[in-house]
């Protein structure tokens, strides 16, 4: 098991402005989304929830374990919306509106007949069969204050 922590401050607003530390961690075993998001919300918070993608880019670049595929996030299609698997509607801030960044011709819906789930790559989203084995990256918000 390998876990890297990138720490990131962010401002949100709630009723003024505050700096808020999110913590991600990259877990470098292979599992399906479903099996990903039940491991990230017994250890953690949940599957990453991001309104950047770079930081998540550079999350799987500071592995340092050679790993350059794709990894699972929290994003998954629900009944034809996509959407964050997070909980917590306060993480999105005023306006609810989380950021998604899909690469081009991505979702492509019309390849797969099977639940789909999103991955990152590159900074990148793309959807994929939730069936997969991949690794993850998972919010951890036992730091938050």
């Amino acid at each position: 098991l390998q876990i890297v922590m990138l720490f990131r401050v962010i401002n949100v607003s709630f009723s003024g402005l505050c700096s808020c530390l999110h913590q991600y961690q990259f877990i470098d075993e292979l599992k399906t989304w479903g099996e990903a998001q039940q491991h990230c919300r017994e250890k953690f918070t949940d599957l990453a929830t991001v309104d950047n993608m770079e930081d998540v880019a550079q999350l799987i670049a500071a592995a340092g374990s050679g790993y350059s595929g794709r990894v699972w996030i929290g994003l998954y299609d629900k009944s034809r919306s996509w959407t964050w698997s997070m909980r917590d509607d306060g993480y999105y801030g005023t306006n609810n509106e989380p950021y998604i960044r899909w690469k081009a011709g991505q979702p492509d819906n019309g390849r797969a007949k099977w639940k789909l789930c999103s991955t990152v790559y590159g900074g990148e989203l793309y959807d994929t069969s939730c069936s997969f084995r991949r690794p993850f990256v998972c919010y951890d918000n036992s730091n938050s204050e």
